[in-house]
């Protein structure tokens, strides 16, 4: 588990299903529950949203991350600080700026400095 998040015990009342008839507590239920700001206050202005897929690895005590960004043609690892995540995107407090551009496929195979080429860029 990250540092940085918190667990809330949250109650969900399920009227109704979409069949209209009523859903009993013992069905199994999936939710969501994405949250915009962080435990440790960090606004959500202030965050960078990347695609979980970028992740190589996590590190739950320093509550960060490893992903790879592009600096000119070249890959670079960057470990960065997580304020939350979900499975579909992470939110970054620090470590990266909105305009990098972060590796979301390849990267588990990459070392600093491998040169790489963006797929579509002209």
């Amino acid at each position: 588990m990250i540092r940085s998040l918190r667990l809330f015990a949250i109650a969900i009342l399920l009227a109704a299903c979409a069949r209209g008839r009523i859903v009993s507590s013992v069905e199994p239920a999936h939710v969501t529950v994405e949250v915009a700001r962080s435990a440790g206050g960090t606004s959500a202005e202030k965050l960078v949203r990347v695609p979980r897929a970028a992740v190589v690895a996590v590190d739950p005590d320093a509550g960060s991350a490893l992903i790879f960004v592009i600096q000119g043609e070249q890959a670079a690892s960057r470990w960065v600080a997580v304020a939350s995540m979900s499975e579909r995107s992470v939110d970054v407090a620090s470590g990266i700026a909105v305009g990098d551009e972060v590796i979301t496929q390849g990267q588990s195979a990459l070392r600093d400095g491998d040169r790489v080429l963006t797929v579509g860029r002209r």
